[in-house]
């Protein structure tokens, strides 16, 4: 039997809603997600016959509905609840931790390859114009990489240290700085932040030692 009422409801909650949306000022950048917001598309014909402008007022709208964080915070909670361990690309890690989630899928190995190749151009370059003694290249492991006693026992990930040893193997000389060991050693301490993807000061400063002492200077405290 159809409910009136119920529908009325629905309706009025729905209705207010979408004006709530129209009235409320457009956020530029979210700080809970570090990144900006989608602006809303220009419309064209050419777009929405391809599909783009709908998709692009789609982002939009996902990206500026009210009380979007909330929703976020309240589906995270469920989630939580039911003992997920991922959510969106990121592990619930030991110790308070999230931790960035990189598989198979989410690697393109065709744009790895391409990187690769540009990157030994690039020093290959640069040690023509200098010496192998004046350049130097860091490649920085995620927290994935050096943190993985903090992840749940099911994760599988992308191996980040075979990727890293192929573009160690692209150039000759010592022009690379492995810091890999260094980080592991210190994996108990706070080397990467625990919930964003960036090192840490500290982290930042056992990279600093080392390549100090690489490259032959005496480090700062």
């Amino acid at each position: 039997r159809f409910n009136k009422e119920f529908f009325y409801i629905v309706f009025i909650v729905w209705s207010g809603l979408i004006i709530w949306n129209m009235i409320t000022p457009p956020k530029v950048f979210s700080e809970n997600e570090n990144r900006y917001l989608a602006e809303i598309p220009k419309f064209t014909l050419n777009k929405l016959i391809n599909g783009d402008y709908m998709e692009g007022l789609d982002e939009y709208i996902n990206d500026h509905f009210v009380m979007r964080d909330q929703w976020i915070r309240m589906k995270t909670m469920l989630e939580r609840t039911i003992q997920k361990q991922d959510i969106n690309s990121v592990y619930f890690a030991k110790g308070g931790y999230l931790i960035e989630k990189h598989d198979y899928k989410a690697v393109s190995e065709e744009l790895a390859e391409k990187n690769r190749e540009h990157l030994v151009k690039f020093v290959q370059e640069y040690v023509a114009k200098f010496g192998n003694d004046r350049v130097k290249v860091m490649l920085v492991p995620t927290a994935s990489e050096i943190l993985v006693d903090k992840l749940p026992s099911f994760v599988t990930g992308y191996k980040q240290s075979a990727y890293m040893d192929e573009v160690f193997a692209s150039i000759t000389g010592n022009v690379f700085i492995d810091i890999r060991d260094t980080f592991k050693i210190h994996k108990d301490e706070y080397i990467y932040y625990k919930t964003d993807h960036h090192w840490t000061t500290l982290g930042a400063y056992y990279a600093y030692e080392q390549w100090a002492n690489e490259v032959g200077i005496e480090a700062l405290s």
